[in-house]
């Protein structure tokens, strides 16, 4: 009875670990919810993204994840736009680092495009949806869950896995022999970790919302005909896409390890 009783975990940490649970707990039902409403609603992608957006906000209230730091004083409309302006520069800054060394080691080449207006406003609202789902589930949640229970460096390591994962398991079926289907995986974990310095340093959602927006906005409708016509490269080095590109993962790759340095040299905790 006495060796079970010196086994026991201290009541402080006892409940650090029912907290943690408790919020992954929630997390995979969210995450499974959306896979339902995703299903269901696979004909009306914007419309699917709003509700698993709406979805994401209701599960973050529920687990007391923050948009600005609860510590602080409460956010005026002035500066939650800086914020996410300021995150939008940096997700848009990122993008087009990486458009520019593909263009320079030849990975990607312009092509002539006509502006499309429309795609790029339905595009914008679809990256906003987007990124305020993934946020908020797998960089909020994550960070959450682990906050009283592990040092931060565990946090981004888990954001990364959880944004790989969560890519893999968006690919679908690969088919056989399709090229390089690994790198989609890998570059949206170096994004995840990126992403999550950003909460980390923000303290909140709205500097790593604003750059995930922006970079999906950037690399998705403006760089698609939208306002440019960006064209990848075959083989290993261009992979066709951005996604199974060998140029783009070892551009993320270098931006992620600069994200991480900087939160290096001036850390803070998440909210």
């Amino acid at each position: 009875m006495s060796g079970q009783r010196a086994s026991r975990l201290p009541e402080a940490d006892a409940s650090k670990l029912r907290d943690t649970a408790k919020i992954v707990g929630w997390g995979l039902a969210i995450y499974g919810a959306m896979a339902i409403v995703n299903a269901y609603m696979k004909h009306n992608a914007v419309g699917a993204l709003a509700v698993q957006a709406v979805m994401a906000e209701f599960g973050a209230g529920r687990l007391a994840i923050a948009w600005s730091d609860p510590t602080g004083p409460v956010p005026t409309t002035s500066s939650i736009a800086r914020r996410a302006g300021k995150g939008a520069a940096l997700g848009a800054l990122a993008a087009g680092l990486v458009v520019v060394f593909a263009w320079a080691t030849h990975a990607a080449t312009f092509a002539p495009t006509k502006p499309t207006p429309m795609m790029l406003g339905v595009g914008l609202l679809t990256a906003g949806l987007l990124s305020m789902k993934d946020e908020l589930l797998l960089r909020g949640v994550v960070l959450r869950a682990l906050r009283n229970s592990a040092p931060p460096y565990v946090g981004l390591l888990v954001c990364g896995l959880a944004g790989a994962a969560a890519s893999l398991g968006s690919m679908g079926d690969v088919p056989a022999g399709a090229a390089f289907p690994w790198r989609e995986p890998l570059m949206a974990g170096l994004l995840a970790v990126s992403f999550a310095v950003l909460w980390m340093q923000d303290r909140g959602a709205w500097l790593a919302w604003g750059a995930h927006a922006a970079w999906v906005w950037t690399n998705g409708p403006v760089l698609r005909g939208g306002l440019a016509d960006l064209r990848w490269a075959p083989g290993s080095w261009g992979g066709g896409e951005m996604t199974a590109s060998t140029a783009a993962t070892v551009a993320v790759a270098a931006i992620t390890l600069g994200a991480v340095a900087f939160h290096v040299r001036r850390p803070r905790k998440v909210a």
